[in-house]
């Protein structure tokens, strides 16, 4: 191996050589030596073996005299120029052969391993060009630069690059590619500038393996939040090489390409490891949103099912009881039928009888006996006769009702035996009369109507719930560093549209910096406090003052920012200080208001109203009112009162509560948030848990209080505004820190005392 490492200097020095030729060798050397030199690879002086050949690294002076060499190179070139790789390989590669691929990183031993890579390389490349560069023969050694054009496996590749190989016996026993000295990398450069940062030299690669510490490859460009996922890419920036430059002394400058690459691969994996666990969850949240429709279907299904399964199971009871009646008056008449007829000969008829019931009477098995297959038997016999003989081997076998015992005891005395048996059939079923018997006057029937479902009306609403936006990302380990976000929410606005006392309304776009926007409407809003909802785009807005707008109702839409539809009550009795929620579906739920107690409806696609049920006197006016997991509960206004409707049923259950609510507000999945005048306290209150939570109270001014709104700003943040006569009573309360805060003391100075309020997202 010195032979070949000196041959790798001599040859550097001879591809570069400088000066006229008549200057002597020593000063040729000595000129060398000021110059750039070849560095060579180190070459391993271990003894590599294959199978039961050995070649050794320190070959060096038993090379056999090799003649031709400079031909048989040659030959070599030209083989490899007409694609005939295989043919001169045979020829003039040694059975011992040893080829250094990517200098002492990798080899392969042995003529059979190195013909199956050629013979790979052959069958799969087509070569366009191969041009030889240089070509340098100096005793056993002999070396080529070769520029190649080429596809291999799809891909058009062009290279240049030198061989450098050991003969003997006149074939090649030790051959190297890929390697170049410092000054060839430079005049490559020169012809391939694209090539500028694809080298490196062996002794750095070795530095900087000896120092890599793989602790020290961290991934810091990944950042993942519960509503975003953020990802940059995977370059070493300048401004961390520059860092890690500056704590390293120079010898520590070069960072290897294994290490850019173990950091590229490292960071690759977190951030698709990332994307993975974010799309995970996104994918349960969908799951999970969709397992609240299923949940709210199977509740639904099973209101409607229960009454009926109520009556199927006392009429099953009914049912049971008239079997047993009718098997006891069928053994009766058995019995009494086998005295007449056998009168001399119970005994002979009881062993045939037993004898018979061996080969005859069919298996007792609990199905044959089931509520289920006995109506099936009652539907299929027109009769009773035939519906006895159907079940003469089950329900009406004489031989399981043990009548010869029955008869033995009454020493066959008909008479004392009809008495007594009478006597016990009266006495079991003395509350049962045959009168009884057919009163079904308990039971119900139903009359089911279906409507047909509107699959686009659903599939609107369910797409007005959920939305999943793709957001394509990029993993360009090469490319410059790059921010994906991934959100959800990115496109949704949410606004605050609040009304007042001068034909008017402030628009509050809270995603975009508390933008406002002042808009005018004919139309008194004064007592809509609580009868207000918006459903997408549109706000609907119901009465109002009293004399004035109390028959009338409008339809606003955020988009065109006018009142699209504005009307007259029809079908129900006007009011005023209405409290409104919305199904979700097709309704508008109206309840109670100044005067009536009662829920009336508003259908939002016929634009329709309906008077839907009456209230009873107690609960009054109405400070807040939601649908919650199909129900309507609702608040009462300066009363400790919360009722709960099923809208299945239409039962009503009242909510024991120590509250005293002025004015309140709620979130739709079932919590109020109450105001309380008296006790001076601002509360949650959950209708499910039944639970009620002291919150921070809101700061008083003048002592007043003020009207409250609901309004979901984000998937992480929800807060409660407050408004009344005057912008001193702005404040924001949020639901997260349990903290109230001066909010819009410079909007317009409008009256909004009593003037609805609503939450908008579109």
């Amino acid at each position: 191996m010195v032979q070949i490492k000196r041959f790798f200097s001599k040859i550097g020095n001879k591809i570069h050589k400088k000066g006229n030729s008549s200057q002597s060798s020593k000063k040729q050397t000595s000129n060398n030596l000021e110059s750039p030199k070849y560095n060579p690879v180190s070459i391993p002086t271990t003894t590599i073996t294959n199978s039961a050949t050995k070649v050794s690294t320190q070959y060096q002076s038993q090379v056999q005299s090799n003649s031709n060499l400079r031909l048989n190179l040659e030959s070599i070139i030209k083989g490899i120029q007409e694609n005939r790789i295989l043919e001169v390989f045979d020829k003039f590669y040694h059975q011992d052969i040893v080829m250094y691929e990517k200098g002492d990183s990798t080899n392969r031993v042995g003529f059979a391993e190195n013909r199956k890579v050629e013979e790979g390389f052959s069958s799969n490349a087509t070569v366009h060009e191969a041009k030889v560069l240089k070509i340098i023969v100096d005793a056993d050694n002999t070396a080529y630069e070769m520029y190649m054009d080429f596809t291999y496996g799809g891909n058009r590749i062009q290279k240049t690059q030198w061989a450098f190989q050991q003969w003997k016996d006149n074939k090649v026993i030790i051959i190297f590619k890929n390697l170049m000295c410092s000054k060839c990398i430079t005049s490559h450069i020169n012809d391939h500038p694209d090539h500028f940062d694809k080298f490196e030299h062996i002794d750095d690669i070795k530095n900087s393996l000896s120092s890599l510490k793989l602790d020290d490859i961290i991934d810091t460009t990944t950042t993942t939040t519960t509503t975003t996922t953020t990802a940059t890419n995977n370059n070493i920036s300048n401004d961390t090489a520059s860092n890690n430059t500056n704590n390293c002394n120079n010898s520590n400058k070069f960072i290897s390409q294994i290490n850019i690459k173990l950091k590229s691969i490292w960071e690759s994996l977190r951030l698709s490891t990332s994307l993975y666990q974010s799309l995970t969850t996104t994918e349960n949240d969908i799951k999970q949103h969709f397992e609240q429709l299923h949940q709210y279907l199977i509740i639904e299904e099973h209101k409607l099912q229960k009454p009926i399964s109520d009556d199927k199971h006392k009429i099953t009871n009914k049912i049971e009881n008239y079997i047993t009646n009718l098997k006891y008056l069928i053994n009766v008449i058995n019995i009494f039928n086998k005295v007449n007829n056998n009168n001399n000969g119970i005994n002979h008829d009881k062993s045939n009888s037993s004898k018979d019931n061996d080969q005859s009477v069919i298996e007792d098995t609990t199905s044959l006996f089931s509520t289920k297959t006995i109506m099936e038997s009652i539907t299929t016999n027109s009769s009773l006769q035939s519906f006895i003989n159907d079940n003469n081997q089950t329900l009406f076998n004489e031989y399981n009702n043990n009548n010869f015992n029955i008869l033995k005891e009454h020493s066959s005395d008909s008479t004392s035996l009809l008495l007594d048996i009478i006597y016990k059939y009266n006495n079991q079923f003395k509350s049962t009369t045959i009168t009884d018997n057919n009163d079904n006057s308990s039971l119900s029937s139903y009359k089911i109507s279906i409507k047909q479902l509107d699959f686009n009306q659903l599939n609107s609403i369910i797409e007005q719930s959920i939305k999943v936006d793709k957001i394509e990302s990029t993993l360009k380990p090469t490319s410059t560093t790059k921010t994906t976000t991934t959100n959800n929410n990115d496109n949704k606005q949410t606004y605050i549209f609040v009304t007042h006392q001068k034909r008017g309304a402030t628009l509050i776009n809270t995603s975009n910096n508390y933008s406002i926007e002042e808009l005018q409407f004919d139309y008194y809003f004064n007592y809509t406090d609580s009868a207000i909802v918006s459903i997408g785009e549109y706000i609907y807005i119901f009465g109002g003052y009293p004399n004035t707008n109390q028959k009338k109702w409008l339809k606003i839409s955020i988009k065109s920012k006018s009142i699209e539809h504005i009307g007259d009550y029809e079908g129900i009795r006007i009011d005023s200080c209405i409290s409104v929620c919305y199904d979700g579906q097709d309704y508008i739920y109206l309840v109670n208001g100044s005067v009536q107690n009662r829920i009336d409806r508003f259908n939002i696609l016929t634009m329709k109203f309906e008077s839907y049920h009456q209230l009873p006197g107690q609960y009054g006016q109405q400070a807040s009112s939601m649908i919650f997991k199909g129900s309507l509960y609702s608040i009462s206004y300066q009363q400790n009162k919360l009722f709960q409707f099923d809208l299945t049923n239409r039962m009503i259950k009242d909510h024991q509560i120590d509250i005293i609510p002025y004015s309140a507000c709620n979130d739709k999945n079932g919590n109020f948030f109450i105001l309380d005048t008296t006790k001076k306290l601002f509360l949650k209150y959950n209708v499910e848990t039944k639970q009620t939570i002291n919150l921070n109270d809101i700061p008083l001014i003048y002592e007043t209080y003020r009207y409250v709104k609901y309004h979901r700003e984000s998937p992480t943040s929800s807060f409660i505004y407050s408004f009344a006569n005057s912008n001193d009573y702005n404040f924001k309360y949020s639901i997260e820190s349990n903290q109230w805060e001066p909010f819009f003391r410079n909007i317009s100075p409008n009256a909004r005392w009593m003037c609805g309020s609503t939450s908008i997202t579109l």
